[in-house]
């Protein structure tokens, strides 16, 4: 999939280069030190508008591939946003506009990074992204309950929760004409959801003066970490 992404990304890097015949590609294995890496480009022959690809290996399946263009700016050397050229450098240096890898800086100044910690996991400036571990959707019956008690708990299978992730729930449709649930100065039923090891459960409280047996109602509900 990485490799697609790559390709795709330099086709579209090639086409979008300013039509010019002094405009020229370049590819290199390394940012800087000479001979193959960038830096060991020599500026005599470069101009500005020229393009680069770098290739480094990261020591993973994926590797790091950086998009530079050629400005024409005396800006000084600061890996890997403005690589100089070692030789006949002048008034040129190389631009880093955008990065490939595990982590995707958006924009050339490294303005935003989306990155990936583990399988499935993405953050954004290091902050992770919430996401659905699991979803479903549960019916819940908590037969009769005697006042200030609450009901056996229901569960629900949720492949790969944890008691550190966060429920979110809510019923698949209006529940305040069902027996315990109808809006009173006298309390009612309150549903409450917490995760375990690979489940989500619901516990219903009677906050009524009796014993009240609540209707059947269906929740919808998702694991969010």
């Amino acid at each position: 999939m990485i490799r697609k992404i790559i390709l795709s990304i330099v086709i579209f890097f090639m086409i979008c280069l300013p039509v010019f015949a002094v405009n020229k590609f370049y590819w290199a294995t390394g940012l800087t030190g000479g001979g193959a890496a960038l830096d060991g480009i020599d500026g005599a022959g470069l101009s500005a508008g020229d393009a680069a690809i770098v290739i480094l290996d990261s020591g993973t399946n994926v590797p790091l591939v950086y998009f530079y263009r050629l400005q024409a700016s005396s800006a000084a050397e600061s890996s890997p946003n403005v690589i100089r050229p070692d030789a006949n450098a002048g008034t040129s240096s190389w631009h880093l506009s955008g990065v490939v890898s595990t982590t995707v800086d958006i924009g050339a100044a490294v303005d935003t990074t989306l990155g990936r910690s583990a399988a499935g996991v993405m953050s954004v400036e290091g902050v992770t992204s919430p996401r659905v571990i699991a979803s479903g959707a549960t019916s819940l019956d908590f037969g009769s309950t005697a006042t200030g008690a609450c009901a056996t708990v229901i569960q629900a299978t949720a492949t790969g929760a944890a008691s550190t992730d966060v429920i979110i729930f809510n019923a698949n449709a209006s529940i305040k004409a069902v027996t315990g649930y109808v809006p009173a100065s006298t309390g009612g039923f309150s549903i409450s959801a917490f995760p375990t090891s690979g489940y989500v459960n619901f516990e219903a409280c009677n906050w009524t003066a009796g014993t009240v047996d609540p209707g059947a109602i269906t929740v919808n509900w998702a694991v969010v970490r």
